[in-house]
């Protein structure tokens, strides 16, 4: 995607004393937020509330498809400007965010157990796979500590491979970068049939607790099919370009695989757009603050 060869350059600001997550740039290094780096970029944290040390700096706004029990105050000085071209531009401090606002703005949807094909050379519907038919790339030893913690909780009940992993781990090796991959699929994903639920024993995991899927999945795994693309700014910043994951994105997989969900039409028959129904993974990649003013955009 090229970038817009004119673009209006808005500013977004936090409140005075706002809480902001910790964490290193990509492009400079610098401390700015935690984020969890995977083959989508990083990751900000999802507890991002904006408010001062003695309490909201300004009321409280609802937004609709805001993640829920999120609080969420917009400063008096925030200041962003619309643009004309397919990029939405958001600037927070020394992060440039841009939107690919045809992909947000689509009906796009996961249709997983509902004719996703898979992401094998051949059509594989009848598989139940979607997207777990290889291991996920994890994001460093920390997510691989959480994953591995995790997996340790799990119910041989709701764990079709518990034994399995009891018995060799849930990592492809010893580098602890990858999920293993058992009988031609993550080692985390249940198979039809399975009395325990069919997918991820780790999302399945997640709403039995009542805890959202993003805590407990690889990162790569929730935010699909959200990209996000980092370049070094000027003068020690950063931009980051949001967009919809595509078939190049898979790399040398991506060549043989007989279907792309994000490609042709069968995935875009959601009842709502991708910015609201992928709202809470918005919401932990960007920030709140940023995902509220994207709605305001978007929703204008």
């Amino acid at each position: 995607m090229s970038s817009p060869s004119s673009i209006s350059h808005g500013h977004l600001e936090l409140q005075p004393g706002a809480d902001r997550p910790i964490g290193r740039s990509p492009a400079t290094g610098d401390q700015w937020g935690t984020r969890h780096r995977n083959a989508g970029g990083f990751v900000p944290s999802r507890d991002m509330r904006h408010e001062t040390r003695d309490g909201p700096a300004t009321e409280p706004r609802d937004l609709v498809g805001l993640p829920s029990g999120v609080l969420v105050t917009v400063a008096a000085t925030l200041r962003c400007a619309s643009m004309d071209s397919p990029l939405t531009e958001i600037s927070d401090g020394d992060t440039t965010w841009r939107f690919d606002t045809s992909f947000l703005t689509s009906n796009w949807t996961c249709i997983w157990g509902k004719g996703c094909q898979g992401i094998l050379p051949h059509p594989a519907a009848e598989l139940g796979q979607g997207c777990c038919s290889v291991g996920a790339e994890l994001d460093g030893e920390d997510e691989a500590r959480r994953i591995g913690a995790l997996a340790d909780t799990l119910d041989p009940s709701r764990f079709q491979h518990h034994a399995t992993a009891a018995e060799g781990g849930v990592f492809g090796d010893a580098t602890r970068s990858s999920t293993r991959v058992v009988d031609g699929a993550c080692i985390f994903f249940n198979r039809p049939g399975f009395s325990g639920g069919t997918g991820c024993a780790l999302h399945l995991s997640a709403l039995d607790s009542g805890e959202s899927p993003i805590d407990y999945k690889p990162s790569v795994c929730w935010q699909l099919p959200i990209r996000v693309d980092w370049e070094p700014g000027d003068d020690g910043t950063e931009i980051a370009t949001v967009r919809g994951w595509t078939r190049r994105d898979w790399g040398a997989e991506g060549a043989t695989m007989a279907w792309c969900c994000t490609e042709g039409t069968q995935a875009y028959v959601g009842d709502r757009p991708v910015v609201e129904s992928m709202a809470d993974e918005l919401d932990a990649i960007v920030g709140t603050a940023v995902y509220v003013e994207l709605r305001r955009r978007l929703d204008h």
